[in-house]
């Protein structure tokens, strides 16, 4: 199926401002209020094509990719192994402010 020159253009024009937007060094927000963007139609945009800094493949329908594994490294030793293996806390700082804590006590 072949998708129309314009809405190649505004794949094009959003790759561009999304790659402008992370060059800049502003937040999104400050940087959609400067240039008359909603925010929500950047985030949007970013969701579909990425953040701007690949060109997506005209051939090839996009594929998901997986997060690659994240190694959080040994624990300190401790004095009282019941003790290092009854607490533990975990704390991930994802994309759009979501923090993820897995607590054990």
């Amino acid at each position: 199926m072949k998708r129309s020159a314009s809405v190649e253009q505004r794949e094009l024009q959003w790759q561009e401002r999304l790659a402008h937007q992370a060059r800049s060094g502003q937040s999104i927000a400050a940087y959609c209020r400067n240039h008359g963007i909603a925010v929500q139609t950047f985030y949007w945009w970013r969701a579909k094509l990425g953040d701007g800094r690949r060109q997506p493949s005209r051939s090839t329908p996009r594929q998901r990719t997986t997060a690659p594994f994240i190694d959080l490294g040994a624990r300190a030793p401790a004095e009282d192994t019941r003790a290092m293996a009854d607490n533990f806390n975990i704390r991930l700082e994802l994309p759009g402010g979501i923090m993820l804590t897995i607590a054990r006590r």
